[in-house]
């Protein structure tokens, strides 16, 4: 039994949450992948999974080791298919979900130099800011926001985005500026709608990254409708540089308390674990990662 293999069975039994299933999608028996289990927590000196009859749940170990594993998995699984998958292999009908203002804003200029790269390959786009559920939506891959993390989804990072908190002259000479963050929530904000009661922005404090409470008085599900507000002069909005970068090169918007900024965020395509990457999804991937080449949004 080799390292791999060990590796490879717990992370299917860790995503699919079976034994059965892992075996199924291994097409190994299942005393077999106990064995594989047993052998890298023996190794390991600490156990990953905790069994019942009916059921297999993580450790705090496991789950640590699970994201790590997927990791590993995916760049050996990715160095394979670069060997294997060109933009000929890539065929079908691609189904994405992207952020809308993002799609809108920054990558509607891409579709056509995508298509004339991947001649066999039809794309389906949906633009949408709610949080599509992949495997039982049907999408093959979806560009995400912020802090992404599931057992059933594999992501990569491929760009930062920058925000920025601003407001138009007009608004800040009728309400005045906050000079610190804990003074948003006596101030008319709009932000990105979710289901939650309380809300709260992030900004980084003394070198720590600190939320603070807001009050909205607009919740909208699309960055475009904040903006429109903070042109308005009805509120303060914290938006992705690239949404308002042209509102502050002009003045209609001006950044507020720059000596706090938002921390930076993350730029993930995510996609369903599965055995075999497709070649769709894998020129998609290798595809957006050259369009963004790790350049950070903010400029």
């Amino acid at each position: 039994m080799d390292r791999f293999s060990e590796m490879t069975a717990f992370h299917s039994v860790a995503t699919l949450g079976s034994f059965t299933k892992a075996a199924e999608a291994l097409e190994a028996s299942r005393p077999a992948m106990s064995r594989l289990i047993a052998a890298l927590e023996a190794r390991l000196g600490t156990r990953l999974l905790q069994r019942s009859t009916r059921h297999v749940a993580l450790t705090l170990e496991g789950q640590a080791f699970l994201e790590r594993c997927t990791e590993a998995l995916t760049i050996i699984q990715e160095a394979e298919q670069d060997l294997i998958g060109n933009a000929l292999s890539a065929t079908g009908v691609l189904r994405v979900s992207i952020p809308s203002t993002f799609g809108l804003r920054y990558l509607a200029h891409v579709w056509p130099r995508f298509l004339t790269s991947a001649p066999n390959l039809s794309l389906d786009i949906d633009l949408s800011d709610r949080p599509v559920d992949l495997i039982e939506e049907g999408f093959d891959a979806a560009l995400r926001i912020g802090e992404t993390r599931s057992a059933n989804l594999i992501r990569r990072r491929i760009s930062m985005m920058k925000m920025v908190l601003c407001a138009s002259p007009e608004f800040i000479d009728r309400h005045g500026a906050p000079m610190h963050p804990r003074e948003l929530k006596r101030y008319e904000v709009a932000a990105v709608s979710r289901s939650q009661e309380s809300y709260s922005w992030e900004f980084i404090v003394d070198s720590a990254a600190a939320k603070f409470e807001i009050h909205p008085r607009i919740r909208a599900s699309s960055g475009e409708i904040s903006r429109s507000a903070a042109l308005g002069h009805q509120a303060l909005v914290l938006e992705p540089h690239f949404v308002v970068a042209e509102d502050l090169r002009t003045g209609r918007l001006l950044e507020v308390m720059p000596d706090f900024p938002s921390p930076v965020r993350n730029v993930y395509i995510v996609y369903p674990t599965r055995k075999h990457l497709p070649a769709k999804v894998r020129f998609f991937i290798d595809f957006m990662s050259d369009v963004f080449s790790g350049d950070l949004l903010a400029l």
